[in-house]
């Protein structure tokens, strides 16, 4: 969270997304001045138009606590909630329980070429990845490949040539598929489709 906000910042961050960019805001943003002085606004602050949204309750979720969420997507509310008001913004998704039940969870905000995403919770494991995926997916970046939490994948360049490295950091079996024929050079061999990583393997792809 930017809990400590200046109006440089709210003004260098929308200057981020008019030219393009996609800004994530959570939960506890805009709370506060240089200062350490509480702002005299509606929060999320001197960013609450950026996000198109204003902060109209919010709920403080004890640990273990956790509330549905209605989206397109995997994951629960956890830790906080933030009870959303859109000004300008659409909403992405809302909470499905509690007292705050059908109010904005999660909202997107139009500015200029980009895209503001306010998260009103900072939500479970299976949430973060599905916020991760929505932002990347609407900042038009796309991953490697599709693989299983503990599995890395990485790019790198040797001239023109791209080598993909895939590392199994977990102890158990993980599988990834590939999205077409590779030869990995550490086995020297020919793989496609799904192919299943040994614990600790490591493929190093042409």
């Amino acid at each position: 969270a930017l809990y400590v906000t200046e109006p440089e910042t709210a003004a260098r961050l929308e200057n981020f997304a008019e030219r393009g960019g996609t800004l994530v805001i959570t939960p506890r943003s805009g709370v506060k001045d240089h200062s350490n002085t509480v702002v005299e606004l509606t929060l999320p602050g001197l960013l609450a138009p950026l996000a198109g949204v204003e902060v109209d309750d919010y709920d403080s979720l004890l640990s273990g606590q956790t509330r549905t969420l209605e989206f397109d997507g995997e994951g629960r509310a956890a830790v906080w909630c933030d009870i959303l008001t859109p000004t300008t913004a659409e909403v992405i998704a809302t909470y499905d329980e509690d007292y705050y039940t059908g109010k904005a969870a999660v909202t997107l905000n139009r500015v200029g070429a980009g895209t503001v995403i306010y998260s009103g919770t900072f939500g479970d494991a299976d949430f973060v990845h599905s916020l991760t995926t929505y932002a990347c997916r609407t900042a038009g970046v796309t991953g490697l490949l599709a693989s299983a939490p503990g599995v890395e994948v990485a790019a790198r360049w040797q001239g023109s040539q791209r080598l993909l490295f895939v590392l199994n950091h977990s102890s158990q079996p993980q599988t990834v598929t590939l999205d077409a024929a590779y030869c990995d050079l550490v086995a020297d061999a020919a793989v496609e489709g799904k192919v299943q990583l040994q614990p600790k393997q490591v493929m190093i792809l042409i």
